[in-house]
């Protein structure tokens, strides 16, 4: 383009104005990019000529028959006629690119709802597509609609989504892990077509209260030991660079029938030893014929002959009983209990006269001493679960910070594992059977919700739905 601008050429040695006019103008009409060989634009008409159109004199003669009223017009006219163009181009570039940036966040938003949802990928352009169209069309207009036309929902494109959030879902974790301790709970199932699936969960803190997430899910060979469980989990932290040092407890089965997810170590505790008493109780009511407790069995007494239950049938019955107790007691001894009662000041760390247990140092119990007699401590503590209190306080007092994380991260239950099949079995059906559940799973298991808006500051290129 330099070159028509650089000025005036002359082009004859003549005094003949009327001759370098007409050269003045066919060049001024001319200012373009030399650099395209095929096609110039002319900045007047906004329309593409080819490059043999742009001799002097067939400028000059469009100019005078298309363009009459510009003919007499100087260089600095078309000059700025030319950096109008470019920047209406720009314009409609940018114009372009910002929709299809917003097409592509509301395809990744509408992705993570397709994946938190537990539904098929293919919904999204058989089903919401439709009818966000409608809606639109029902009330804005056609204009709206075709707009949202252009958002990608394609089955493809969902699933390409959905690996993408999870990708920074998993990132994210990762990098919470690799800065504070954390529990691991671990069980194994079977999927709709019998393959063996390890599902990992854990639990660490962050901020001011206890997260859980979903660390891993992964098939298994057929030979499901432990070693080779130990295996996978093993090649995932050397993968993420973990230490295994930050994992201070690893759970693999409890009372999950007898708790459920809102629970701590310290209720896991109370329930087992009510239900260990309700058993002796039990026992001796059962030894004495007292059969109250057992609702069923004393409707079905009291409709039938009483006479036909003989003393053999309760001495049964007891044994039964005996051996729950037994059973109960192998996997929750009373050493457990005794050592638990060691911990009842985190349970209630402001309890009158708080006696300093036998495993605490001089040092931590006057730290301990001074936070329980802070009075805007207690009305904190009375404001939320201990274990939000304790996460929330564990950096203002270290000394007993970490004892108390040592304490209360560890997993009480394996409940959240069984969940989680439920979750899996619900997402890989007969229908899906060949999908890879993992990073469906991983949204809708964790708490950490994906940043869209760093997405897309991260993605290079944005398409549209054609």
């Amino acid at each position: 383009m330099e070159r028509w601008l650089k000025g005036v050429k002359r082009v004859a040695t003549s005094s003949n104005d009327a001759e370098c006019s007409k050269a003045v103008r066919a060049e001024n009409t001319a200012i373009t990019d030399p650099d395209d060989d095929v096609t110039t634009s002319s900045s007047r008409i906004l329309k593409t000529k080819k490059r043999n159109s742009m001799a002097p004199a067939k400028l000059l003669r469009h100019l005078e028959t298309v363009h009459p009223e510009s003919k007499d017009m100087n260089k600095d006219f078309f000059v700025r006629k030319k950096e109008q163009l470019l920047e209406s181009q720009k314009n409609i570039m940018r114009a372009t690119q910002a929709i299809n940036e917003k097409a592509t966040e509301a395809s990744c938003l509408v992705s993570y709802r397709i994946a938190k949802a537990g539904e098929v990928h293919t919904i999204a352009e058989n089903l919401i597509k439709s009818c966000v169209l409608d809606i639109t069309k029902c009330m804005l207009d056609e204009k709206s609609a075709k707009h949202l036309s252009t958002v990608p929902l394609s089955n493809d494109t969902v699933s390409r989504r959905i690996h993408d959030l999870t990708s920074y879902v998993k990132q994210e974790l990762v990098e919470r892990l690799q800065k504070t301790r954390f529990a691991l709970q671990m069980d194994k199932s079977t999927d709709v077509v019998g393959l063996p699936i390890l599902l990992v969960i854990a639990r660490y803190p962050y901020e001011s209260s206890f997260e859980e997430d979903m660390l891993m899910c992964s098939p298994l060979p057929t030979n499901t030991i432990g070693e080779e469980m130990f295996n996978k989990i093993n090649i995932f932290f050397e993968e993420n660079n973990l230490k295994w040092d930050h994992c201070i407890d690893i759970c693999t089965d409890g009372v999950k029938a007898m708790t459920g997810k809102q629970t701590t170590v310290f209720q896991a505790y109370n329930k087992i030893t009510a239900f260990k008493r309700k058993l002796d109780f039990w026992i001796i009511c059962v030894g004495k014929r007292e059969i109250e407790s057992f609702t069923s069995l004393s409707e079905f007494v009291s409709d039938n002959d009483s006479e036909m239950f003989q003393d053999d049938v309760f001495e049964e019955l007891v044994q039964y009983l005996t051996s729950i107790r037994a059973s109960l007691e192998k996997y929750f001894p009373e050493e457990q209990n005794t050592k638990m009662k060691h911990y009842s000041w985190i349970h209630n760390p402001f309890a009158p006269n708080l006696q300093k247990p036998k495993s605490m140092s001089n040092e931590i119990y006057e730290s301990l001493l001074e936070m329980s007699s802070d009075t805007s401590m207690e009305s904190l503590f009375k404001t939320m679960p201990p274990n939000d209190f304790w996460c929330r306080i564990r950096d203002e007092y270290p000394m007993f910070g970490k004892m108390t994380l040592n304490i209360l991260l560890p997993f009480p239950t394996t409940y959240l594992c069984e969940t989680g099949f439920s979750t899996y079995a619900a997402t890989k059906t007969k229908c899906s059977n060949r999908l890879d559940a993992e990073p469906d799973m991983r949204l809708q298991l964790s708490s950490i919700k994906p940043d869209i808006y760093q997405l897309m500051k991260n993605k290079k290129q944005f398409h549209t739905s054609n």
